[in-house]
């Protein structure tokens, strides 16, 4: 299936039991089975375990709004920062998502948003493709599925979903400015409305800004080089440098209409230029990518790709793909969040190039062309055949998935529900301070909205003493009770795979009150809760462990050794 007979686009003919048929039909039923494919492709992502901490702090903002009509302005969620600036970027995803979990069926709608976006995405992206013609069917599958891969870690319920869906929608319109060298009406006018509604899904519209840039310098370093060879090439590369100019500005004006105005992307620069936020665990995204594990490894097969495909193209470059393509390659090296965006942006950018890649590379290589020659015979039925065993195999594993629950997606395993249950039962009083691990914050700022939290995975929230007293205490450090002077904490929630719940569990001054359960099976985490030793709490202290057997039948210095 490669070679120049992929680059070739027409009518084939196609002998099938004894039958004469045009290909043209044939190729059309192939491009619906990938379409189709691609769709389970996406579900089967959605369907699989992931972690989702943002979820729970995101459907209380979205409670809040719908009840209140109104976007909050400060933190209201923490006793630690409490009154601090907040701003909502993903205001918008938050209110989806709550009204989903309100109207759709709780948890089981939320998945439902995110497959069918995730769905839109991945077909958005290969009907795209196809609009190239001079890509092949098979070679958009192929760039579409490469694609999905890298964004299949980041297919949950979370705003970068829309970040993704709006991307590609604006891509696909400047292209068509591009391609014709001039700027559509209707084009234009669905260009802004999607910056703006972008603008209040997801402070990541800028990446669509910084492409067109990339566009404009390439097309105009282009237009100077032709003007003294061809006047009216270099025309046409001048006027699309205007038009990406102009999408660029005009993007940039769009994103404004927001209810924060430019004030929006404050949060993106505060956690770009922090220098802890990559250097810890707790926001793995944030970290450069790791080439040994299967994101990693998934991310350096697309370059890879990327680089056979400029290296060995016959068309001629054009320099603005190449700046926007290792843009998107540098920040996909710098942080993992930013590998979606390489996987689609970069499929686009890249696929022009494809065909005359793969038919330069079977040239060379005779084996290669000869293969090409035998498959290109029926090669619409492989593909088919291909793409519908793939499908197949997608079918079972949502099958699996379906007879699983729906819930097994959330992990709701990792969350510390009985933990907060206990909480409720004993009436713990919401005065006594909560020190909390950073990954659960989310789940109790849902969970226990009367119990206002030490910190969460609102990153920004907490940036500065919260934040890097939270980093000290990790570290276990041996004064570490003057890290919790300045915020003398009462009660403390956290699960024996947090390192610094063996501070609390062998300190005399913390009763604990609460284990999920006996330790005689481990390999999960087990959420424990602490009460610190005062004469105001001697009774609770009691209370909670009579009523926690758990706790009074087990050693506690058996959880030291969990997990």
């Amino acid at each position: 299936m490669i070679g120049p007979h992929l680059a070739k686009s027409g009518i084939h003919v196609i002998q099938s039991s004894g039958m004469v048929k045009t290909g043209k039909s044939t190729v059309g039923s192939s491009k619906v089975v990938m379409g189709v494919c691609l769709f389970l492709y996406a579900l089967w992502i959605c369907a699989q375990p992931h972690t989702v901490p943002d979820l729970w702090w995101q459907l209380r903002i979205g409670d809040g709004i719908r009840e209140a009509h109104r976007i909050p302005r400060h933190d209201v969620f923490s006793w630690s920062c409490y009154g601090h600036p907040l701003v909502l970027h993903e205001w918008g995803s938050c209110l989806i998502f709550a009204e989903c979990y309100r109207h759709l069926g709780k948890l089981s709608g939320i998945w439902m948003l995110g497959a069918a976006v995730a769905g839109l995405i991945l077909e958005g992206l290969y009907l795209l493709l196809l609009k190239n013609k001079t890509t092949p069917p098979v070679i958009a599958f192929f760039l579409a599925l490469m694609a999905g891969r890298l964004c299949a870690e980041f297919f949950t319920p979370r705003p970068h979903l829309f970040t993704f869906l709006c991307l590609i929608a604006s891509l696909g319109i400047l292209n068509s400015f591009r391609v014709n060298s001039k700027v559509s009406p209707f084009g234009f006018l669905g260009l802004i409305l999607i910056q703006i509604l972008w603008a209040n899904l997801h402070a990541a519209a800028p990446v669509f800004v910084a492409i067109c840039l990339c566009f404009a310098v390439g097309d105009g370093l282009h237009g100077l080089i032709e003007a003294g060879k061809n006047k009216e090439l270099s025309r046409v590369y001048l006027k699309n440098c205007i038009i990406e100019l102009f999408c660029a500005v005009a993007s940039l004006a769009a994103m404004m209409v927001n209810p924060y105005g430019l004030g929006i992307y404050r949060i993106f620069l505060d956690t770009v230029s922090n220098k802890v936020l990559p250097t810890t665990s707790m926001a793995a995204e944030w970290q450069s990518a790791d080439f040994h594990d299967s994101y990693g490894r998934a991310l350096e097969a697309f370059v890879f790709l990327i680089g056979f495909i400029l290296t060995a193209t016959r068309k001629k470059h054009n320099i603005g793909d190449v700046l926007a393509l290792g843009l998107l390659i540098l920040s996909a090296f710098y942080a993992v969040r930013n590998g979606p965006i390489l996987g689609l942006a970069g499929s686009l950018i890249a696929a022009p190039y494809a065909a005359g890649a793969f038919a330069r590379l079977s040239e060379r290589y005779l084996p290669l062309e000869a293969l090409g020659k035998l498959l290109s015979k029926r090669q619409t039925l492989y593909t088919q055949a291909i793409a519908l065993s793939v499908s197949l195999v997608f079918l079972v594993g949502l099958f699996q998935a379906w007879n699983a629950g729906l819930d097994r997606a959330f992990m709701l395993q990792s969350v510390p529900e009985s933990a907060c249950a206990f909480i409720k039962k004993e009436k713990i009083p919401t005065s006594l301070k909560l020190y909390n691990e950073y990954n659960t914050g989310s789940y109790l700022i849902w969970r226990l909205p009367n119990y206002p939290v030490f910190i969460s995975t609102e990153a920004f929230v907490y940036f500065g003493p919260v934040f890097n007293t939270y980093l000290q205490m990790n570290q276990i450090p041996f004064d570490w009770r003057s890290l919790m002077v300045r915020y003398n904490p009462q009660m403390v929630l956290m699960g024996t795979d947090d390192i610094q719940a063996h501070l609390f569990l062998e300190a005399p001054d913390w009763a604990l009150v609460y284990a999920d359960g006996p330790l005689s099976d481990t390999d999960q985490s087990t959420n424990l809760i602490f009460i610190k030793r005062s004469a105001g709490t001697k009774d609770l202290i009691s209370r909670c462990r009579a009523d926690c057997p758990e706790v009074g039948s087990t050693d506690f210095k058996e959880y030291l050794s969990a997990r």
